[in-house]
């Protein structure tokens, strides 16, 4: 029997030093150790890993919340040019003595001279309108004012003193696309600039923000943000421009949580937002006997992301709280989570000492057994 219980001693030994030396593959695991995603080598060349603390929280969750807007925030109103299909109105006038355009008497404000009413007509496929006297103008790519330098430049040589009024009679060149409920609809764009705000009503109930989202297509770029967002922050309410396309969608935002949480689980939730303590709290927060309160991580995808790869791709984050101290516990009350986070705790170092006493001990218990029932 002494024998029986060296051989099971000793293969209990074996097993010992093979985990010491392969602890990783050895112990099962809800996920990476804080100290292994914080020294990861590899890991840290293609993701920012970020301690957060009050000297950086206010720059990195006002980068968060605008990274991916950096190229449609603070740009201006777009200046509308014509384009092939518009469909335009030219009126010429001509100082008296009207040599072109007739004479007619003056009107009740004392104006008098040669007028000519041109009828509508559309932009060509090439870019043209045709002006009596003058022939083919260009006009697609050009904005109003430049066409009516170009007809008094084409008269000025055969008519005395000639003005020019060229107006946009019908817009479908310049028109953004909205496209929500299955239906699409074509707003055109004026002079004043349209904001997201303003397009909103043609396709959703505006009592419908609160649940809404946007997302605007533009250059192969786009740009998403909360309808609410609108009124709270002017900065999102970005100038539409010709081409764009804006997808209105009603639906829940949403928060993964992982790890060495008493709950994994996808959290929904609506325009309110969720904190970092909002999401442990809602899964009955952290499990006493596995968490490591200083390794509480969330990543967050690139198109949010400040960071960059020397290619000068944009490059995820991953931000870590330390909830052992007073300031970790408020920066993680106001820290607000973006849709599809991932929040992520860690397993303290002693839970994979627990786990590996706790495998240990299932294979000295059947021994000490067998060696009591031999006695």
């Amino acid at each position: 029997m002494l024998k029986i219980k060296a051989v099971f001693l000793g293969l209990g030994a074996s097993l010992i030093l093979s985990a010491c030396s392969n602890s990783t593959s050895f112990i099962p695991s809800s996920g990476p150790s804080s100290s292994k995603l914080m020294s990861n080598d590899e890991l840290n060349k293609n993701v920012h890993v970020v301690d957060i603390n009050s000297e950086n929280y206010l720059f990195y969750s006002q980068a968060m919340a605008e990274s991916n807007t950096q190229t449609f925030l603070n740009r201006p109103k777009p200046q509308l040019r014509l384009g092939a299909g518009d469909i335009v109105q030219i009126s010429i006038w001509e100082a008296p003595p009207a040599v072109l355009f007739g004479t007619t008497s003056a009107d009740s404000l004392g104006i008098s001279g040669g007028v000519l009413n041109m009828p509508e007509q559309m932009i060509t496929d090439q870019g043209y309108i045709t002006v009596p006297f003058v022939g083919n103008i260009k006009a697609s790519g050009r904005t109003l004012d430049q066409i009516q330098q170009s007809i008094r430049q084409g008269l000025s040589k055969i008519a005395n003193k000639p003005q020019a009024i060229a107006r946009l009679s019908q817009n479908n060149s310049n028109t953004v696309t909205l496209i929500a409920d299955r239906k699409s609809v074509s707003i055109p764009l004026t002079a004043k600039g349209e904001r997201l705000i303003d397009v909103i009503p043609s396709v959703t109930d505006i009592r419908l923000l609160k649940t809404t989202s946007l997302i605007v297509e533009r250059a192969q770029q786009h740009f998403s943000i909360r309808a609410d967002d609108l009124t709270r922050n002017r900065m999102e309410n970005i100038y539409l421009y010709p081409g764009d396309t804006v997808r209105v969608m009603q639906d829940q935002y949403e928060v993964t949580v992982l790890g060495a949480t008493n709950s994994n689980t996808i959290l929904n939730y609506g325009d309110n937002g969720l904190s970092v303590s909002d999401v442990i709290a809602k899964t009955s927060g952290l499990n006493d006997y596995r968490a490591n309160p200083k390794g509480v991580f969330i990543f967050r995808k690139a198109e949010f992301s400040q960071s960059k790869l020397p290619s000068g791709e944009a490059t995820p984050e991953v931000l870590r709280f330390d909830l052992t101290s007073a300031e970790g516990l408020l920066l993680a009350q106001k820290f607000q989570l973006k849709n599809k986070d991932l929040l992520y705790v860690s397993n303290a170092s002693g839970s994979e000492l627990q786990k590996f006493l706790s495998i240990i001990g299932s294979i000295i218990s059947p021994v000490s057994t067998t060696t009591s029932m031999t006695k």
